[in-house]
């Protein structure tokens, strides 16, 4: 027979729970609401967050900078690490469109 022991969890949820995932889905989703503000179109998916817009004038890269910035805040907030070394930030387009657009994408 196992012996088992039982401890207090103070915080969260015990890693392997049921409930840990949902808990999790469910705290992590308020960010939707950061990003919504700014009309910013986004898709989550577990601890995923991709945020896309079409460049459609200038007034695209300053909003799109001041939504990440915001992401970045409340994760900060709210216990969460971004990680830089999973963000990025990819221009789709024509190589012209590129050029014009890749230099104003500093998302820091």
């Amino acid at each position: 027979m196992h012996h088992l022991e039982c401890l207090a969890c103070q915080f969260g949820v015990p890693q392997g729970s049921v409930l840990g995932p949902l808990l999790f889905t469910l705290y992590k989703s308020f960010v939707a609401n950061v990003i919504e503000s700014f009309g910013v179109r986004h898709m989550q998916y577990a601890d995923d967050t991709t945020l896309y817009v079409a460049l459609e004038d200038a007034n695209t890269i300053p909003v799109l900078s001041d939504c990440f910035r915001a992401v970045h805040h409340w994760l900060d907030l709210n216990g969460f690490s971004l990680n830089a070394d999973k963000t990025e930030a990819i221009v789709i387009g024509t190589s012209s469109r590129q050029a014009a657009e890749s230099p104003s994408l500093l998302l820091t």
